[in-house]
């Protein structure tokens, strides 16, 4: 056997013991998928559940979830390696892993580890639920609040919100405050204070500091942080923002971080069941062998290795070929491949046994956008007959999931390629980004929506107060170059109405503005057909 053969064989996924026991334990935005013990499995549960009706109940946030949340609970380390290196890639030592995915979250832990949910995951899950609350938090209140909640614990009928964090303590005491506190609060995903790693170790130390100040450490200043928050969410500068919300200066609050750092012992809060209006744990439910695999197939054809996944999914259509939903899962694994014609034929296949999952609608509209993409990069108009179906997926898919912030930006998307009225583009993206704010690709297409209908201050609102603030630079500029649409398009109008001189102002003034070279392109050859003794217009 050759030795590349011999190493995938090494790394393949086995398949689960045919006497392999797995159940599933739902709850509102949360399915576990478990082979443990069911004593282990609810204890999973719990502390899931527990953390989320936490944070709600500390932080004063409304926590939601547009996206669901699957957890896979394994019974021990060699059920659980496979599935962790195909996340995390091989010699990768955790007790548990989260795995975010545009269409919801994954949850892989060891069961027979006591810290199998730990502070990675309540860090990222973190993230995640106040991500999709609130737009255009600072990053150091967001980093430092997901590390406030990382350290999360639950036992019996009671739960521990914002116990210490050892290491950041250590840091600070034995350091001091490297990173002065106005650096802190200016700080975003472009400064070296977040991403020298050097410095990073003092960003999230002091961040989760100051969260723990506030929230518990003094309540006064708990009441100021929010004010300052919806003074920066106002876009106040944050230097007047500080001075108003906090009434002191930078140097009087870091003193009193530096002696909250230093106090012998930190305040932590402690909630029973019935402060948090917890919700029952039902008892696990015993699935199908076939359930299993797809469930197990689902997750690995969402990583790097989703080739991996084939086996678990084929055996599972094998026992249950009425399955829609692992049907999707392997034409996933087929479009990652790039056999993308298969994988379109897989989810219409997944349609026709009828699915019931909002996710197999949702993937096959996507797919269908993907080529209805190359199309129109290649120079040519998608047929509308692909646009009907695509918008079709899209609205099954909410029809099953109305709170779904990617199935409402699809729909959106399949408006950025017609001519026709694209009022229904601009409602589901304003839907999609009225569920989930920080939705930064959204928000640059409804910028060129918004633009294309001459709304000039929608789009440049939209802009303002989400782009700007968090983009990278490819999708600042993208979004910038999306503000000109409307000139593009008021000189395609003068043009007809052959006002000449007029078209040219405006096409001459926005070609050295926008970056993206197919735009320039389109604007040269409209100056250059303005500039002909006759214009041929192309629409």
């Amino acid at each position: 056997m050759k030795a590349t053969a011999a190493l995938a064989l090494l790394l393949a996924i086995p398949l689960p013991g045919e006497k392999a026991h797995w159940t599933r334990t739902d709850l509102p935005g949360l399915t576990i998928y478990s082979e443990a013990r069911d004593v282990v499995t609810r204890q999973v549960a719990a502390r899931l559940e527990r953390m989320r009706e936490a944070l709600a109940r500390v932080a004063k946030f409304t926590v939601r979830s547009p996206l669901p949340t699957t957890v896979y609970v394994f019974r021990n380390e060699d059920s659980f390696a496979p599935y962790r290196d195909a996340v995390l890639g091989a010699s990768r030592n955790a007790d548990g892993v989260f795995h975010g995915a545009h269409d919801g979250n994954y949850v892989l832990v060891q069961g027979d580890r006591a810290t199998a949910v730990n502070r990675i995951i309540f860090h990222e899950l973190t993230h995640y639920f106040v991500r999709n609350t609130v737009a255009d938090l600072p990053l150091w209140f967001n980093e430092g609040l997901a590390d406030f909640y990382s350290t999360f614990e639950a036992s019996g009928d009671t739960v521990v919100v914002g116990l210490p964090l050892e290491e950041h303590l250590t840091l600070l005491r034995d350091h001091g405050f490297d990173m002065p506190l106005r650096d802190l609060l200016n700080a975003d995903v472009t400064s070296r204070e977040y991403n020298e790693k050097t410095r990073a170790g003092f960003f999230y130390a002091e961040s989760w500091l100051f969260v723990h100040y506030s929230l518990l450490g003094n309540p006064a200043r708990g009441a100021q942080l929010q004010t300052y928050l919806a003074l920066v969410a106002a876009k106040k500068p944050v230097d007047e923002a500080f001075t108003t919300a906090f009434g002191s200066t930078y140097e009087q609050l870091t003193k009193e971080l530096r002696s909250y750092a230093n106090r012998p012992r930190l305040q932590h809060s402690r909630f029973t069941l019935a402060d948090l209006g917890a919700k029952t744990i039902p008892s696990p439910v015993a699935v199908t062998r076939g359930e299993a695999l797809y469930a197990l197939g689902d997750v690995v054809s969402r990583t790097k290795r989703a080739e991996d996944a084939t086996p678990l999914l084929e055996e599972s259509l094998r026992l249950e070929p009425q399955r829609g939903e692992t049907y999707a899962a392997l034409a996933r694994v087929k479009s990652a491949t790039g056999e993308k014609r298969l994988a379109e034929s897989l989810f219409a296949k997944a349609v026709s046994v009828g699915s019931h999952d909002y996710r197999t609608f949702q993937a096959y509209g996507e797919e269908l956008l993907d080529r209805i993409d190359r199309i129109h990069r290649a120079g040519n108009d998608p047929p509308s007959a692909l646009l009907d179906e695509a918008r079709k997926m899209f609205t099954k898919s909410i029809e099953l999931q109305p709170q779904l912030p990617r199935g409402l930006a699809g729909l959106g998307a399949t408006y950025l390629f017609t001519r026709g009225d694209v009022a229904p583009g601009i409602a589901a993206y304003e839907q999609s980004l009225a569920i989930a704010p920080a939705q930064l690709d959204v928000a640059a297409n409804l910028v060129f929506l918004y633009a294309r209908t001459r709304r000039r201050a929608d789009a440049q609102r939209i802009f303002d107060t989400i782009i700007v603030q968090s983009a990278d630079a490819e999708t600042l500029a993208t979004a910038r170059d999306n503000l000109y649409v409307a000139d593009v398009y008021d000189a395609y109008d003068l043009l007809a109405r052959d006002k000449r001189a007029e078209a040219l102002t405006i096409l001459r003034n926005a070609l050295p503005k926008v970056t993206s070279e197919r735009m320039k392109t389109q604007i040269t050859g409209m100056i250059r057909e303005a500039e002909a003794p006759t214009i041929k217009l192309h629409p």
